[in-house]
Parts: structure tokens; C-alpha cells; sequence
């Protein structure tokens, strides 16, 4: 028993393709959960309209929520929801993801490789012709971390650890939620899914990327540097996304005392603003993130914050 959980957002028509696709897939979930994060696209009648038969058989579970939570607070919501099913497993993504038809067949196929209830299995997310992965993807590798670009590069393994994986395609299950609790919804966005792998890791369970399991997905921009001879591929975005990157990153490093890490983050982010023309109202929104990461001001950015 698996339940799909999707948040969304003014993306009506992403969302339905990402329905569709889980409803079309070889292995089907027995729950779908939407958690619509206030759009005013007119998302909800339109959702309802496509699919009426599904609605009807209970499989879709539609929640609107007053107002925007983010992305972080969207998986709170949903997984919390969810919960209220009988279901074994949630598995978590995004509106504009498509799940691959075999996409859940090749997760559910890998479940008796691991032991039971100590591991989240997770989705490989690339563009539509299976050759860009959707953003750097990082697999531990003895005792680093190899970020892969390409997705002909990942190996055929069951040992594809991962040291944090998106909310895009992350299958869980039920006790691990019971015992690690709900994403942070004060995260908003971007970083929450980190901070979640790290809390999964340090109860003493692992996530593993599938290798069979392909969700496609928009590949996100990228800036390509190269610094000291060493080619480094970040992920571009606009100003408000760079300040919640910038402090929940801070926060969760300085929290888990990991200062050298905390450290390394906020040179990353430098690079990128660096690699985007220096703009000072990138800037602005920079210092902001250090500042509230460091003081613990979480929650929804306000601009007199």
C-alpha cells in the first residue's frame, strides 16, 4: 500500500501530467494526496474535472490549504495527512515531476534487496530523454561524495547511497516517518529535504537511489565554474530562492555543529553570486540568509524581516 504525495502550486497543468503518470504507471499507488499550497490558478476544479472517476473512488485525496506554506510545509501537510491511511509507504514528489510508467514497479522491485523499514528508496530524476540528470546528484562513494551530471555515468548498483535526496520521487516508509516526525514546514523551501536526510541518517536509517526508477523533470539552470582546475556545476535561481538556500542551510549546519560544512555552504553560495554579476541585490538577499540562519528566523520570508 503506497500513497503518492504531490504539493503544488499555480502549476494546474504540470500537475496533471504528473496525475496521469502515476495513474498510467505499471504499479499504480493506492492513494494519491494533493496538497494544493493556495493557487489561484484554479487548479482545484480543474484537478477535479480531469479526473472525476478517481476522485469518486476515493484513490485522489485533494487538500487546499489557506495559504502558501511552501514546499517544505506542503510535504508537513501532506505526509501528515497521509498518515491517516493504511498505507505502508509514502512516496513524495513534486507537481512538475512525471514519474516513468516503471518508475514505481523498479522501487517496489527493490524493496526485498534492503532490510524492511530501515531504508527510503528514491527515484533517479533526469530530462525527458534519459541523458541529463535534473540537477547534480550526489552517490557516497567510499568515504566522499560523487556528484554525477549524466545519468550514463550512474552505475548499475544496488549501493547507490545517497547523503541526501529531493522530496522528488522519495519513497518512505510509514516507521520511518513514525520515528524521525514531519518535515520542518518552517524550512518553506529549499533545504528542508536535506535537513529530513540528515535526520533519517542520524536515526540510523539509510536512502538509497534506484538506478531503474526514472522520474523526468525540468532540468534546473545551471553555472558551470571552474576553480583551481576543478570543474564545479551549481544550481542557478532566482534571489528569494538563493536567501532560503543560504539560511536553511546555515541553520541546519550550525545546529548539527558541522561549522566546517556551514562554512563550505556559504563560500558555495558566494561562487554563485559571483558567477551571476556580482548583483548587490543578490547580495542583500544573501546576507539575509547567513543572518537568519545564523539567529534561527525560519518560517515565511517577509520583506521588513
Amino acid at each position: 500500500m503506497i500513497c503518492a504525495i504531490i504539493v503544488t502550486y499555480n502549476r494546474k497543468l504540470y500537475l496533471e501530467k504528473c496525475v496521469k503518470a502515476l495513474l498510467n504507471g505499471t504499479t499504480k499507488p493506492s492513494r494519491i494526496c494533493i496538497i494544493d499550497n493556495a493557487s489561484t490558478d484554479g487548479t482545484e476544479d480543474y484537478i477535479k474535472s480531469c479526473f472525476k472517476e478517481d476522485f469518486k473512488q476515493n484513490i485522489i485525496h485533494y487538500k487546499k490549504l489557506s495559504e502558501n506554506i511552501g514546499g517544505a510545509g506542503g510535504f508537513h501537510e501532506g505526509l501528515k495527512l497521509a498518515l491517516e491511511f493504511n498505507c505502508e509507504y509514502f512516496w513524495l514528489m513534486d507537481d512538475d515531476a512525471e514519474p516513468d510508467e516503471n518508475a514505481l514497479t523498479a522501487l517496489v522491485n527493490s524493496l526485498s534487496q534492503y532490510p524492511k523499514d530501515k531504508f527510503c528508496l528514491v527515484s533517479i530524476s533526469t530530462d525527458k530523454e534519459q541523458k541529463k540528470l535534473s540537477w547534480g546528484t550526489g552517490i557516497i562513494s567510499g568515504n566522499k561524495t560523487v556528484i554525477y551530471e549524466d545519468l550514463k555515468d550512474i552505475p548499475f548498483s544496488k549501493n547507490l547511497k545517497a547523503p541526501w535526496a529531493p522530496f522528488l520521487g522519495f519513497l518512505i516508509p510509514r516507521q520511518i516517518v513514525m520515528t524521525v516526525g514531519l518535515p520542518r514546514k518552517d524550512y518553506f523551501i529549499w533545504g528542508d529535504d536535506v535537513e529530513y536526510s540528515s535526520r533519517i541518517w542520524r536515526a540510523g536509517y539509510e536512502i538509497y537511489y534506484v538506478r531503474e526508477s526514472i522520474i523526468y523533470h525540468p532540468i534546473q539552470k545551471k553555472i558551470k565554474l571552474n576553480i583551481l582546475g576543478r570543474k564545479i556545476v551549481l544550481i542557478d535561481a532566482d534571489d528569494w530562492k538563493q536567501y532560503y538556500g543560504m539560511r536553511n542551510d546555515v541553520y541546519t549546519l550550525s545546529r548539527q555543529k558541522r561549522y566546517i560544512d556551514m562554512i563550505k555552504r556559504i563560500i558555495f553560495f558566494l561562487l554563485v553570486w559571483k558567477a551571476r554579476g556580482m548583483n548587490f541585490r543578490t547580495l542583500h538577499f544573501y546576507l539575509k540568509g547567513l543572518y537568519h540562519g545564523i539567529i534561527g528566523r525560519l518560517g515565511k520570508y517577509q520583506s521588513n524581516d
